[in-house]
């Protein structure tokens, strides 16, 4: 009797346990739903439901705030006016509503959207708010509000409206794929014959030898290429001239220095430009036989002469240098050198002498009273013939000339 009702006791006392359990996972479970904020619930409207379910996600702003709470389907189409995720107005025809339950109220933006997207790669849907960022607001608060929203094209979505949107440019590109495949395997073209012929193929690995060949000749050559690639100095100097090179194209190019003036001063071009014109007309001229310079280049007579002028001088010439004559015996003859060299020290002391006031010259020139006194002779001189030419003839104003001396 005793062990009966241990067993029972046991067997109560399990289920007891258990029962606990059980009601502590249930709390559990119903308290993680609970929330001592109250939610916010509203309607959208959509074209289509996408295959989204009952209990999908709803993120607001990328943070998940809610869940899809029910899905019904519209009694009747209706047009609604809705703002895309490009911020633009169009028209779309909705068919389902969805109920939505989020954890707190929002507010939405006047260019705020609504949209259902794919929630993974692999498939399920979700919806995605957005709340927007104008200053202007739609809606204070989203409870009890009727939004309208759109359907985001997934990737296959997009990928089969951009093949059946470009089918018949598909099937060109196919078809001429397969052209380029039937030409390449009947060996037409570079690409053909690179894979149907031989000698291609041992043109192509010729070429490749040359090739190796050339860079290890640049390697191990003495020429200026091979100088270039292992002489760093030599590639200093080339980047030097090059950076120089390229200075001067740039002065070029701004107008500075004769050349870039050139390129960038239309005055000077004009200034050459009649430069050329006025060379233009004086070979003009030159070539008419005009001016001194056009008679030489025309003019056979003046041409002869000049020739007879310089064969006299050839012959002048000839006559100096065998120093018979006089002008000869001054280049040629040494005597006649030294006496003129001898003439010339004495002009040079002559000189000297008259400049010290020395002589009757030096006096005349030198002193300033001797000057005085000839201009007061000349005076009474010219005095006394005006007063012969008038008190006596001819014979008698020669008497008194010779009596004043």
């Amino acid at each position: 009797m005793s062990d009966q009702m241990n067993a029972f006791r046991e067997t109560l006392v399990g289920i007891l346990f258990f029962g606990a359990l059980i009601i502590v996972g249930a709390s559990t479970l119903l308290l993680g739903t609970l929330s001592l904020e109250s939610k916010s619930t509203f309607t959208v409207e959509f074209p289509s439901a996408a295959g989204m379910r009952k209990g999908d996600l709803v993120q607001v702003d990328g943070v998940i705030m809610g869940r899809v709470k029910a899905l019904d389907v519209l009694d009747r189409l209706a047009v609604r006016e809705v703002r895309d995720d490009r911020g633009d107005l169009k028209k779309v025809t909705v068919s389902v509503s969805a109920e939505i339950e989020l954890d707190k109220d929002i507010v939405l933006q006047d260019d705020y959207f609504v949209q259902i997207v794919q929630s993974s790669v692999l498939g399920g849907q979700a919806i995605q708010i957005v709340r927007g960022t104008s200053p202007d607001v739609a809606f204070e608060s989203v409870r009890d509000a009727r939004l309208v929203g759109i359907l985001q094209q997934g990737a296959l979505e997009a990928l089969s409206t951009m093949l059946r949107e470009n089918e018949t440019n598909l099937s060109l590109i196919i078809e001429s794929f397969k052209n380029i495949v039937t030409r390449i395997d009947r060996g037409e073209g570079s690409l053909g014959k690179f894979l149907t012929e031989e000698s291609f193929f041992d043109y192509l690995n010729a070429a490749a030898s040359e090739v190796a060949t050339f860079v290890r000749q640049l390697n191990e050559g003495d020429g200026l290429i091979p100088a270039l690639v292992n002489d760093n100095e030599l590639r200093d100097n080339v980047v030097e001239i090059v950076s120089d090179a390229r200075e001067i194209v740039e002065g070029v190019n701004e107008g500075r220095g004769t050349i870039g003036k050139l390129f960038a001063d239309s005055s000077l071009y004009d200034q050459i430009f009649g430069l050329t014109t006025d060379v233009r007309s004086i070979l003009a001229t030159l070539e008419a036989g005009e001016g001194a310079l056009g008679m030489l280049l025309k003019d056979r007579d003046l041409a002869q002469d000049i020739r007879d002028t310089i064969t006299g001088v050839r012959g002048a010439v000839a006559e100096l240098q065998k120093g018979e004559s006089l002008l000869g015996r001054l280049f040629y003859d040494p005597r006649m050198g030294e006496q003129l060299a001898m003439v010339v020290d004495d002009v040079a002391t002559i000189v000297h002498r008259v400049s010290l006031g020395q002589g009757t010259v030096g006096q005349l020139l030198m002193r300033d009273d001797i000057g005085e006194k000839l201009s007061l002779l000349f005076d009474i001189v010219t005095g006394a013939v005006e007063d012969a030419r008038e008190a006596a003839p001819i014979s008698t104003f020669a008497n008194v000339i010779f009596s004043a001396f």
